[in-house]
């Protein structure tokens, strides 16, 4: 089957069933792009937060009402879950103003700079506690180490703070904080951490493993 043009999200869905896989793929990036295309930014990206300007003027067919309905009347089938049964009411019954609820559970994207400061601070504090570990007792001594310690992140404001959970419960990395309490209930943490980037920085970054007393005495300066 050649290439189909579709105009519109209901063009979209009838072609879909009716088509190669190659032509099932197109259909996803025509579905896309319809979407790209309710926004004037969609040349660039699509946010999360024009989400509601873009529902405020999108409106469903009548059959691609009825195909989202379907899939929400399977999904509250198969976890008897009432939020796909409501979802389903709400495009059932044409509730063009309450869509915006259909995409609750997608959150604002975490930008890659987030990630990278996440894996910085996880690092540094690596090379902190495995160098620590390895000073004598009076060197030990110097370093107030209750003071320097990874507390976590801000679970209520940190963006960082899903991340680490993510990373160390889903994905298995960052092991020594496997089953801790990662949330310091402070914006202050952050803003500790990135002093202590500064140093981090400063000695050499991920290039330098083995921190001296005198090296870890300037992160507790920074504090």
């Amino acid at each position: 089957m050649g290439r189909t043009k579709v105009s519109n999200l209901g063009g979209v869905f009838r072609h879909f069933g009716n088509t190669s896989f190659a032509g099932q793929a197109r259909c996803q990036i025509g579905i896309i792009k319809y979407f790209f295309r309710l926004s004037s930014f969609w040349q660039f990206y699509c946010p999360l937060k024009y989400i509601n300007q873009i529902l405020h003027f999108m409106n469903l067919t009548k059959t691609e009402r009825l195909l989202l309905s379907n899939q929400f009347r399977i999904l509250h089938h198969l976890t008897e879950n009432e939020y796909y049964s409501t979802n389903a009411e709400i495009v059932e019954n044409g509730y063009a103003g309450l869509y915006d609820e259909l995409f609750s559970p997608i959150f604002e994207e975490k930008p890659e700079a987030i990630y990278t400061e996440t894996q910085l601070i996880l690092h540094m504090y690596r090379v902190i506690n495995n160098a620590y570990v390895r000073l004598s007792p009076e060197e030990q001594a110097q370093i107030a180490m209750d003071a320097i310690a990874f507390e976590g992140f801000d679970g209520n404001n940190d963006p960082h703070s899903g991340l680490i959970t993510f990373l160390v419960e889903k994905k298995d990395l960052w092991d020594e904080y496997k089953d801790k309490y990662l949330n310091s209930h402070s914006s202050l943490s952050i803003r500790k951490y990135r002093r202590m980037l500064e140093v981090y920085d400063k000695l050499g970054g991920d290039s330098h493993n083995h921190y001296t007393v005198g090296e870890l005495l300037q992160f507790q300066a920074a504090l």
